[in-house]
């Protein structure tokens, strides 16, 4: 028999964020595009190291360029990233996990926190 413990665990940390911020989308006018936004933001703010590594747009820094060529360029090509780690085609970095759940809606962002410390016994 397998216990709740054991279930809750089978599912992948990644799987967690992929779901919440998938219901997200589904669920409330923000899109795909803007949550990839969101994304880049945070990453920037909370991992700009790893961001910059990782080639993650700067949307702020584009927007102040006037460049709307590089910038829908960038836009398409995070999107299309960002879109292949919540179909699971590419998996996502742990790097990700702070910034992702920092992208979500306030509410959204709650329930996986809470979902992922559960992991760990803290709720």
């Amino acid at each position: 028999m397998e216990s709740s413990k054991t279930r809750q665990l089978s599912v992948t940390r990644d799987q967690v964020l992929v779901a919440h911020a998938a219901d997200m989308i589904a669920r409330t006018s923000m899109s795909t595009d803007k949550f990839a936004q969101a994304l880049s933001q945070q990453m920037h703010l909370l991992v700009p190291g790893k961001a910059e590594e990782a080639h993650v747009p700067d949307f702020e820094a584009l927007a102040k360029g006037n460049d709307a060529a590089a910038f829908l360029k960038a836009s398409g090509s995070f999107l299309k990233r960002v879109q292949r780690w919540l179909n699971g085609d590419i998996e996502l970095p742990s790097w990700v996990e702070e910034p992702w759940v920092q992208a979500l809606d306030a509410g959204y962002q709650e329930r996986c926190l809470n979902e992922l410390a559960s992991r760990h016994g803290l709720v």
